[in-house]
């Protein structure tokens, strides 16, 4: 597979989170609307994924910043006061330059803020009247975030080529832009514009590791869970929702799917492929309405080293 590196430029709010999952979800839905034989692709999706879409994360020139790890403090920082670890608590990133060593205590662990948070208010309508009525007036609000113009944010996928090529890609991630990604869509929210489309170079030099850190959320596969060394992770449960015109269907909730989040970072006895390392497994029978849905329970993964002092505090 080929790890492409995507740059896109936010141009309205966002509702819903750029998961990989989620993101995977989404692109289904444009990859039918463009008539590409998407069953197919996901017919052997559990053992031959044709496309693995990283969670968004943030560059600004050649300087990635990546979510903190999910992992204890000291791992992170070493041996640390009180004073400083509320400090420490806010450093929510770190950032990387290619070629650089990826190791967990001696990353530059920045406290940046890319994500700003908003309420907007809304007030419920009466349809016969057209107005919100004499005694109905009910107000409410919704959450959305904006990003800031620090970085620009990146997302990550690998595709098999030999069923998904490049310029699908790309297309497939401007068609998304265009119609807005999740929650919200309908009325203007997550548009967004690609400012750049190519091959990553993260992957080019082979990164070495004993852990893995995972750029999206994930579940490990019954293999994975035999040969497991050691995992740190945040656990959260996606509770699904079909989307394109089954968002209106009767039934449009899947089933919940316990997962661990982004940036867990997970140790196997057995290797891994350093040209594009990946953990996981594809999650199906979640849907009551459409069999054949997939959820993306894979990750594509940036080995890091934990070195062993640190571990064994």
């Amino acid at each position: 597979m080929k790890i492409y590196e995507i740059e896109i430029k936010p141009k309205s709010a966002f509702a819903t989170h750029l998961k990989g999952d989620t993101l995977f979800g989404a692109l289904c839905w444009h990859i039918q609307n463009m008539g590409l034989d998407l069953p197919n692709f996901l017919k052997d999706y559990d053992t031959n994924p044709f496309m693995i879409v990283s969670s968004g994360f943030y560059k600004k020139g050649n300087e990635y910043y990546f979510d903190k790890p999910l992992a204890p403090n000291f791992m992170l920082f070493g041996e640390i006061d009180v004073d400083n670890r509320k400090k420490n608590d806010n450093k929510k990133y770190f950032s990387y330059v290619v070629d650089s060593p990826l190791i967990l205590n001696k990353l530059n662990y920045a406290e940046q803020n890319f994500v700003v948070f908003t309420d907007t208010m809304h007030a419920t309508i009466n349809r016969d009247t057209n107005t919100t009525g004499k005694d109905e007036f009910s107000p409410y609000s919704t959450e959305a975030f904006f990003f800031t113009d620090k970085a620009d944010i990146v997302i990550f996928a690998a595709i098999d080529e030999n069923r998904l090529q490049e310029e699908k890609l790309k297309s497939l991630f401007e068609n998304l832009g265009k119609s807005g990604f999740g929650k919200r869509a309908s009325v203007g929210y997550g548009q967004f514009e690609v400012l750049g489309f190519k091959e990553s170079v993260l992957w080019k030099n082979n990164l070495d590791g004993n852990y893995l850190y995972a750029l999206s959320p994930f579940v490990l596969s019954g293999n994975e869970k035999e040969n497991l060394n050691n995992m740190y992770f945040q656990p959260f449960t996606r509770y699904g929702i079909h989307g394109d015109i089954l968002a209106k269907s009767q039934n449009p909730f899947k089933k919940p799917v316990i997962m661990a989040d982004s940036a867990s970072l997970v140790s196997l006895k057995t290797n891994y492929d350093k040209t594009c390392p990946i953990i996981g497994n594809a999650v199906k029978g979640t849907s009551k309405i459409l069999l054949e849905t997939v959820v993306q329970g894979y990750s594509l993964c940036l080995p890091i080293q934990l070195e062993d002092n640190n571990e064994n505090k």
